[in-house]
């Protein structure tokens, strides 16, 4: 009998065309993680392969703090930057509807 095993996963993404439109001919790239787990209970994450992504509100702000804009997950996902920290640019939430 077969058994699965939780160990042999893997997340990967596609980075969009353009915002909201995948393209024709997806590439998907892997994306480091950590673990996974169903369980209901919030651990304590501890990882050398973390790092910090600082939510800011103008690219003058980044400027500020030195820090890169991730504008399509490649800071997040790119395993040669795990030691930079990078900013993540908050757009305007003002059109959408609740």
């Amino acid at each position: 009998m077969t058994i699965a095993n939780g160990a042999q996963h893997s997340l990967h993404f596609v980075a969009e065309s353009s915002y909201g439109t995948t393209p024709s001919t997806p590439t998907w790239t892997p994306m480091p993680h950590t673990g996974t787990t169903l369980a209901l209970t919030k651990d304590a994450i501890e990882s050398e392969k973390l790092r910090s992504a600082k939510v800011i509100f103008s690219t003058d702000e980044a400027k500020t703090l030195g820090l890169e804009i991730d504008k399509d997950d490649s800071h997040a996902a790119d395993p040669s930057k795990k030691n930079n920290n990078f900013a993540l640019l908050l757009h305007d939430l003002s059109s959408c509807k609740e």
